[in-house]
């Protein structure tokens, strides 16, 4: 019996066995965070009476099969109120993490954080969940009044 269609793709390309990065399909997810009260967003922080570095489950959004490439953040509304000294965000497969993207100030409108080098952490079988962290410094969650960022996951699935 002769090769299939795709052995036949991966023996002309010399992908025996491997992932093909031509012919897969790049995807590109991308949600809005707010702080607790601002309207229009996907997910939003809670408000406690504490700066407690909150870490947000955005779900299992990564499909079996798939490599997140790239991971970028971006302010769209400045973080407000109270007596903020600084806002970070970090991103992860795992709550609390920081594998995606490291912990990074971003609390001023338009500025972006991108992930570097993706490491390979990803359970290549199963669906994996994207994290999002937050922490303030300087004042409580509860104090503040704005904040809205946009997340942006792009990633390969190789699947097909």
């Amino acid at each position: 019996m002769g090769n299939n269609w795709t052995n036949q793709i991966n023996e002309e390309y010399g992908y025996e066995g491997g992932e093909n990065p031509d012919y897969a399909q790049e995807k590109t997810l991308s949600y809005i965070i707010g702080r607790n009260g601002v309207a229009g967003c996907d997910f939003n922080f809670a408000a406690p009476g504490n700066s407690t570095q909150q870490n947000l489950d955005l779900g299992a959004i990564i499909l079996a099969q798939c490599k997140v490439t790239k991971v970028q953040i971006k302010c769209l509304e400045t973080f407000a109120g109270g007596t903020v000294t600084d806002f970070k965000l970090s991103s992860d497969i795992v709550s609390a993490g920081v594998a995606l993207v490291p912990l990074t100030t971003d609390k001023t409108l338009n500025v972006v954080i991108t992930s570097g080098v993706i490491p390979v952490t990803i359970n290549w079988t199963l669906p994996n969940h994207i994290w999002l962290g937050g922490i303030p410094t300087g004042d409580f969650w509860s104090n503040m009044t704005g904040g809205k960022w946009q997340i942006t996951i792009t990633y390969k699935y190789y699947s097909k």
